[in-house]
């Protein structure tokens, strides 16, 4: 089958982090879905909801190239990877109770991370078996479109030690974790916007205690949640395009 050339004006090969990531799925290759992934923004909800909306985009998510999940944590919840120890969670149960935080586990990679009102949280929700990609790639891919997006938004920042996540000179500003479920991704990244940084005080981020933090917010970014969703998934978009090959 030859390429259409909107096809091929989209490198199916991506360099990331010296990892290369294939476009390739052989399923149906007569049957190119142009539209690729999809976005869905559903605005500030309670976290348990944004986990019942991947159980519901999952199946859909086996017949189409997938969606990008966005959303704002309406209130403050510490989540546990399956990576999280006992003493990640540094606050008692009467501080977490006077921030109004509540504790998940999450089947998730990771250690603990906090969400809160003023973080933009994306889950891409995508059948990897579809890409051929493996967990580790794909969250080097999701690590390399979100430095992007930073760096189109004047903000530089870094991978730190053996940790997944970006920190800029300031302090770590996007984290990562992802959970496979039948071949679907799950869970995904966090980006701090505007949230209350002092939270973080309540775990041992990435299991670092006092580790600095940084936002948005104080690199004088004038967008909106909503748009900044917007800008990521832009720039994640045409990566993620399907294409497909003899």
């Amino acid at each position: 089958m030859k390429q259409t050339e909107k096809q091929k004006q989209i490198n199916p090969i991506r360099q990331t982090h010296n990892t290369e990531i294939r476009f390739i799925n052989k399923k149906n290759p007569q049957s190119p879905r142009e539209n690729g992934v999809l976005s869905q923004w559903k605005g500030a909800i309670p976290f348990q909801k944004s986990l019942e909306l991947q159980e519901e985009l999952k199946p859909l998510a086996k017949k189409n190239p997938g969606f990008f999940l966005g959303f704002e944590s309406r209130q403050g919840v510490i989540t546990k990877g399956l990576g999280t120890e006992e003493e990640d969670i540094l606050w008692s149960d009467k501080q977490l109770k006077e921030k109004q935080i509540n504790v998940m586990s999450l089947k998730r990679g990771g250690r603990a991370t906090l969400h809160a009102p003023g973080q933009l949280v994306i889950y891409p929700v995508i059948h990897l078996a579809s890409f051929k990609w493996q967990i580790k790639d794909f969250i080097l891919l999701l690590e390399s479109i979100t430095k992007e997006f930073l760096l189109d938004l004047g903000i530089t920042s870094e991978r730190k030690e053996k940790y997944s996540g970006l920190s800029t000179s300031k302090g770590k500003i996007a984290f990562f974790g992802i959970h496979v479920s039948e071949g679907v991704s799950q869970h995904g990244l966090s980006i701090n916007v505007s949230n209350d940084l002092g939270l973080f005080h309540s775990i041992r981020s990435c299991g670092i205690k006092d580790r600095p933090h940084d936002r948005l917010i104080d690199h004088q970014i004038p967008f909106s949640i909503k748009e900044l969703f917007e800008k990521w998934t832009d720039q994640a978009k045409p990566i993620f395009h399907p294409l497909y090959h003899n």
